[in-house]
């Protein structure tokens, strides 16, 4: 019997519970915002829906360039940051005074989530065994769809029964217990991919079909080869043709 490589290792489930905090705290203010812009600053409709969707827009201009410089940042320094945003902005609402405020701090909260949720699915990818991957994609992705219900659900409680300062609390309190468990993820290094070396010659970059051409002096040198500047080396040597002298008594006969 062949053993299963473990999938839901300590570094797993750190990586799961993250997602899920980043899920929850998304799901949850992306019902409640609308109708705080409404009630606390009588914001119309427009602005209202702004304040709800300035958060998908951080959120897809931050996945434009995470997946380029994710790796070059580090994975271990890119969640620790953008947890530590969502702390502060979810603690930025309760002193912002001003609807446009707000949503600034919407389109902020918005570009860490769209760095922090690329950055641990990539390390969530790197921590499942090969032989698992399906499986391992499958139940991290059951974190986002937890969120789904449990975030709609205590947006809606908490405001209505302690006020929309309690949401903040709750994600504020959330997005801490994803920073501390962030501390203690060790995410992999990106393994980048092997480099071809060059092989020996003039020119490092030429193709290795090159080579095999001018391995042949016909084919390197035939006015049909397709490398007609291959090394000199490789071409026949053209030998100089001897002048015809004519011989000295003939020279003299003619003379005479």
């Amino acid at each position: 019997m062949t053993t299963r490589e473990p999938l839901w290792t300590g570094q797993f489930v750190l990586a799961f519970t993250i997602n899920l905090v980043f899920s929850i705290s998304f799901y949850v203010l992306i019902t409640s915002m609308a109708g705080y812009a409404v009630t606390e600053f009588a914001a119309g409709s427009s602005i209202a829906g702004l304040t709800a969707s300035a958060f998908i827009i951080g959120a897809t201009l931050a996945r434009i360039v995470a997946g380029k410089y994710l790796d070059f940042v580090g994975r271990r320094i890119s969640i620790l940051a953008a947890l530590s945003v969502f702390v502060l902005s979810a603690l930025a609402y309760l002193v912002a005074d001003h609807i446009w405020v707000v949503i600034a701090i919407r389109l902020i909260h918005g570009m860490a989530f769209g760095w922090g949720s690329n950055t641990i699915t990539a390390i969530a990818q790197s921590l499942i065994p090969q032989s698992r991957r399906s499986e391992g994609t499958g139940y991290f992705g059951t974190s986002t769809t937890l969120s789904t219900g449990l975030g709609p659900f205590l947006a809606v409680w908490l405001s209505g029964s302690y006020g929309y300062d309690a949401v903040f609390y709750m994600c504020a309190i959330v997005s801490a217990i994803g920073l501390a468990l962030g501390l203690l993820l060790r995410p992999p290094n990106a393994r980048s991919p092997p480099r071809n070396r060059p092989r020996s010659g003039r020119w490092p970059w030429a193709p290795s079909s090159t080579t095999a051409a001018c391995a042949s002096p016909r084919s390197c040198c035939s006015p049909d080869s397709p490398t007609p500047w291959c090394s000199r080396s490789c071409r026949p040597t053209r030998k100089r043709k001897a002048s015809a002298m004519p011989p000295a008594s003939s020279s003299w006969s003619s003379r005479s």
